[in-house]
């Protein structure tokens, strides 16, 4: 099915009534946002340490915090936040925040278009308004972290799944290949864990229908490519500059490490 105005997963298919409610709650989420604070905890305090060594110190490519590398993440959170302090001049924990708060905006938005294709504009509107008021999201939204940032972009990539697979053979193809810039997005922000819950997800309903030439159509080729085209223009410098270990730290350590044996959250898998 070939979206049309009609659709309410379009913007010109959306009840004007929603698009204000949405509106709404985004402006709330930008408000809170902006509200004036210092950095909460350690994580905040040390992405503001590494955001300030990239601006100061010209440590762009691989994050540093103190002077050491730091291979916990990748860098585009640190990239996105660190932005507006070079056009302002100034770093505040208001440029720290922004990136998550646009995200969570984002995630607002992505969310009512794809409850609005699978369960209609009702059911779209119902699944925005239950995320815009769950009190883990709000506080996230205000958190310098890249949470947000990686639930937008896996929302995105659901939302494009699930248009190729309503689409015609034409637009089919445009959403299947979307999913992939999205999924090497996901990997500059937390590693191997941004594209793999996507990955799940999608791999689960390809079990589920048991229809191996979906695999065709999701162009597995041409996307690895194209989110190919996305990391290794950062990865392969970074790896030459801080060598291998940096590569092993990144994918194993920080990824697999966690989920198997876990030396930053004390719980079981």
């Amino acid at each position: 099915m070939i979206p049309t105005p009609s659709d309410p997963s379009t913007p010109a298919g959306m009840p004007s009534v929603h698009r204000w409610l949405l509106l709404t709650l985004s402006l709330i989420l930008l408000i809170l946002g902006f509200l004036p604070r210092e950095l909460w905890g350690t994580d905040e305090s040390i992405l503001g340490t590494i955001v300030r060594e990239m601006v100061v110190d010209g440590q762009w490519l691989v994050p540093h915090l103190n002077q050491v590398v730091y291979p916990d993440k990748p860098p585009l959170y640190y990239w996105l936040a660190a932005l507006p302090s070079l056009a302002s001049g100034t770093l505040t924990p208001l440029w720290l925040r922004l990136p998550a708060t646009l995200a969570a905006i984002g995630c607002l938005w992505v969310t009512y278009r794809l409850g609005a294709l699978l369960l209609g504009s009702s059911g779209g509107l119902l699944a925005a308004v239950i995320l815009a008021t769950s009190p883990l999201f709000v506080i996230s939204a205000q958190i310098a972290r890249m949470d947000m940032v990686i639930t937008f972009l896996t929302t995105a990539i659901l939302y494009c799944f699930a248009r190729g697979m309503q689409g015609s053979a034409t637009a089919r193809r445009w959403w299947y290949l979307s999913i992939y810039p999205l999924a090497g997005l996901a990997f500059l922000t937390k590693g191997l864990i941004g594209p793999a819950i996507p990955a799940f997800v999608i791999g689960s309903v390809l079990l589920w229908q048991r229809d191996w030439r979906f695999l065709i159509r999701l162009q597995v080729g041409w996307g690895l490519l194209l989110a190919g085209g996305m990391v290794l223009p950062w990865l392969i410098p970074a790896i030459r500059q801080e060598g291998p270990g940096y590569l092993w730290d990144l994918l194993i350590k920080q990824s697999l490490g966690r989920a198997v044996h876990s030396f930053a959250h004390d719980r079981p898998f």
